[in-house]
Formats: C-alpha cells, sequence, structure tokens
C-alpha cells in the first residue's frame, strides 16, 4: 500500500516493466480510440436526434429512438467481435485485427503519440490509411454505446427549442424551414 500511494504499482506480469510506464507507454492509443469513438458517435447521435425531433411521435422518431437504444443494448466486446467476425473473417474488408498498425508499416515519430496524427503531420498518409482502418471497427463498437443518450439528450433539447417563441416567431417571418433548424434551433439545442 505505501509503494501504491508513492505511484510505483509493482510490475508487469507480461513485459516485465513497471505498471507505470506500460500504462504511460499505452495511454496514447486508448485516448485515440476513445476521441474516434466519440467523434463518430456524436456524428451519428446528432442529426438521429435531430431527426426524431422535427418528427414527434412519428415512425421515424421510433426508428430513431429504437435505433440507438437497441445500439447501447448490445455490450461493447461482443459487438467488437460480432464486427471483426463479420467485416474482417467473412467479408474481408477490415484489416486483419493486429494492434494499431500492420507489422509491416512503419511506426510514426512520436510527435502527440497518436498514429494517424502522427502520420498525418509527417505526411505519410499510407500509415494514416492503416491507423484508421485499425481503429474503424473498435471505434465503432465504442461509439453504439454512446450513441443512445447523446441521441436522447440532443431529441429532448432540440424539442424544447422548436417549442419556444423565437421559432415561433422565425416560422411566422416565413423563414426556410432549414434555415430554422439549423441556424435558430440546432445552434440552440446543442448548448445543453
Amino acid at each position: 500500500i505505501v509503494d501504491l500511494v508513492q505511484g510505483d504499482l509493482g510490475r508487469s506480469l507480461n513485459s516485465g516493466q513497471p505498471v507505470l510506464d506500460d500504462l504511460v507507454k499505452r495511454l496514447p492509443a486508448s485516448m485515440e480510440l476513445t476521441l474516434f469513438a466519440l467523434l463518430l458517435a456524436i456524428a451519428v447521435a446528432v442529426p438521429l436526434g435531430l431527426c426524431a425531433a422535427v418528427n414527434p411521435g412519428s415512425w421515424i422518431d421510433h426508428l430513431c429512438r429504437g435505433t440507438v437504444t437497441a445500439a447501447a443494448a448490445f455490450p461493447s466486446f461482443f459487438v467488437a467481435l460480432l464486427l471483426v467476425f463479420i467485416f474482417y473473417s467473412q467479408l474481408g474488408w477490415a484489416p486483419a485485427p493486429v494492434g494499431r498498425l500492420e507489422i509491416f508499416l512503419p511506426i510514426p515519430p512520436g510527435i502527440t503519440g497518436f498514429y494517424t496524427i502522427d502520420a498525418a503531420i509527417v505526411g505519410d498518409w499510407e500509415v494514416v490509411r492503416a491507423a484508421l482502418g485499425q481503429l474503424i471497427l473498435p471505434a465503432i463498437s465504442l461509439s453504439l454505446f454512446a450513441m443512445a443518450p447523446l441521441a436522447r439528450m440532443t431529441r429532448a433539447s432540440m424539442l424544447g427549442v422548436l417549442s419556444s417563441e423565437f421559432i415561433t416567431t422565425a416560422r411566422a417571418k416565413g423563414l426556410p424551414a432549414r434555415k430554422i433548424l439549423m441556424t435558430y434551433g440546432l445552434r440552440n439545442a446543442l448548448l445543453p
């Protein structure tokens, strides 16, 4: 316990190195995957929540809410294995799940620790493509869990904004529906 309080987590059984060194070395990979999954979840959940809010109570609303709820119902590890089975094993569309990069590609210089960003900085687009290829299936499996709350919050916030007086005024002035939704509605709904 004294060692733990001082930051000594012991030695790794796998590598024989101090555990803290292994954690620091692998933290950028976890952060890159988490960031990519979050961006993917936002890119899908916000339009779904917006679509559901624009058509409240309709089959579109029920389909959007049901889709994100079903997506969040499956454990991430199960979805990840299913995606690897389908897209790598059966269809051959995804690269082999061997790590952050395929074994024959050079590791980009460690500027940020994010392989995609580091490779883009030095202009190695083959490594960027390979790193994104290795990220896509794990990011999809992680993003499914985050989509449901994001879509629900977007829908609820957008419903509140769409019932506001300034939206009614914008409609009364004859503004196009797209401008009302994107400029006035979504901008205010995204604050929460």
